[in-house]
């Protein structure tokens, strides 16, 4: 009885010491094996600090669980957000223009007020409570109608899942299904988060690049040399942040006839973009091909398609035991996405979609304009995108060269940090996506800020000397 009291009197003081500590470390640990404490005594100690109790099985596990922390083993190579990137540069800056920005205009402006009576209404009927974890039967109902009506995918409610936002489900999607060591290609140009995100789920993104030349999109023979017996997804992401890349339906089907032979790789399509086209693009997506169907997890949401960035709706449809795997993860973070963002999300699928063909005209018309202006500059070059809201052109021409304070450029990052520094425009480099040597603008903002920004582009690259 005594021994039992001196050891639960021991384990209280040790949590207590070690539970002010500003974070459980490899030396905290030794603490407890100093001791000589029994397994059960040193779990309990673990327990109570809310720590991972498989740390004390060893002294080699100690030493390899430390060596191996997620974030210090990744601390370094997590990029911030294209956001948080521009952020960091212009806001020492007055007077500057920042192209990251997304605004939708005249073309939406009936649609986002059906989506705030929505809201509103959600509201003052009460459906302000928790809801299922992994989003309302009403939400998943309309996701399933969107799927058969513009994708012709026939889903059920228990394949559906939502999350707050895009970037959430992809998240909760990597942390649900992967494992130490497993791999996932992504090819690059890519969305920063991708390779940041299989990080953190402890696995390893294999980046492609996929050349200007081709197109800034993955050819079938790249993506079969890159698949080893650890390849657990691909991410496709078609229409393309950052490039605006579209894969057109047999280029699709190329990379089809790759994965048909290798059964073990699961298919990302990240399709946020799916309703930003141009010049009649026909948009088609990998779970339309029958035999892939039950591999693919399709990703959406309503941000982008809707204006809806700050709703913070994301949601996909995939196997119905992956589905449950996301939920599970979800159930332990955030729980429910909001109820009133939901039902806005609701009007926003069931409701009118007339805009989408006006709107894409508007931002067409944008596109076409910032593409011509950076082509008329020398040492840039940019491809025409066939969809999204932004355009990814080529500074290579420049690299080298220096701006009007004698600093030479010589990467895509100095070019941009002189951009801002010089003329006030905030634009992002490509090795912040992962290709080396360009840089990305966002056209969803208005023409009065798209002339000024290509006047103030093409002044500063005139001055390089």
């Amino acid at each position: 009885m005594h021994s039992n009291n001196y050891t639960l009197g021991f384990v209280f003081i040790v949590t207590l010491i070690l539970g002010t500590m500003l974070s459980f470390t490899k030396d905290s640990v030794k603490v407890l094996q100093e001791q000589n404490l029994k397994a059960d005594v040193q779990k309990t100690i673990l327990r109570s600090l809310n720590f991972d109790e498989s740390l004390l099985l060893t002294n080699e596990s100690i030493e390899q669980t430390f060596a191996n922390n997620i974030i210090d083993e990744i601390s370094d190579s997590i990029n911030p957000s294209t956001f948080e990137i521009s952020d960091s540069m212009y806001r020492q800056f007055s007077n500057y223009i920042l192209t990251q920005e997304i605004k939708y205009e005249t073309a939406s402006n009936r649609l986002l007020e059906s989506l705030k009576e929505a809201a509103i209404k959600a509201i003052k009927d009460g459906d302000t409570k928790y809801t299922a974890v992994d989003g309302t039967l009403a939400l998943k109902k309309a996701i399933v109608e969107k799927f058969k009506r513009e994708n012709n995918l026939n889903y059920s409610t228990d394949q559906i899942t939502v999350g707050a936002g895009g970037k959430h489900v992809i998240y909760n999607l990597m942390m649900s299904t992967l494992n130490k060591g497993d791999e996932v290609i992504i090819p690059a140009p890519y969305w920063v988060s991708y390779p940041d995100i299989v990080l953190l789920a402890g696995a390893n993104p294999i980046v492609i690049e996929c050349s200007e030349e081709q197109g800034f999109k993955l050819t079938a023979k790249d993506l079969e040399s890159s698949i080893t017996n650890n390849t657990k997804w691909i991410i496709l992401n078609s229409p393309s942040n950052p490039t605006g890349a579209c894969y057109t339906e047999q280029e699709i089907k190329n990379l089809a006839q790759v994965l048909r032979r290798k059964p073990h790789v699961n298919i990302l399509s990240d399709d946020i973009y799916e309703h930003v086209t141009y010049d009649g693009f026909k948009f088609f997506t990998i779970a339309q091909i029958p035999e892939l169907k039950n591999k693919v997890v399709t990703m959406n949401g309503v941000s982008k398609s809707y204006a809806m960035t700050g709703w913070r709706i994301g949601y996909a449809a995939g196997d119905k035991e992956v589905i449950k795997a996301i939920a599970k993860i979800q159930s332990q973070s955030t729980t429910n996405p909001s109820s009133i963002s939901q039902a806005a999300a609701v009007e926003a699928l069931n409701g009118t979609q007339d805009f989408i063909p006006i709107r894409s005209l508007a931002f067409q018309e944008r596109r076409d304009f910032v593409v011509n202006s950076l082509n008329e500059i020398d040492g840039i070059n940019c491809l025409k995108p066939y969809g999204a809201f932004y355009v990814f052109p080529s500074c290579k021409g420049l690299i080298g060269k220096k701006d009007t304070n004698g600093k030479k450029l010589e990467n895509d990052t100095d070019f941009v940090e002189s951009l801002l520094e010089n003329n006030n425009v905030a634009v992002v480099q490509g090795s912040a996506f992962g290709l080396e040597g360009f840089f990305r603008i966002s056209y969803a903002t208005s023409m009065e800020n798209l002339e000024k920004a290509m006047s103030r582009i093409k002044e500063f690259c005139e001055s390089l000397s």
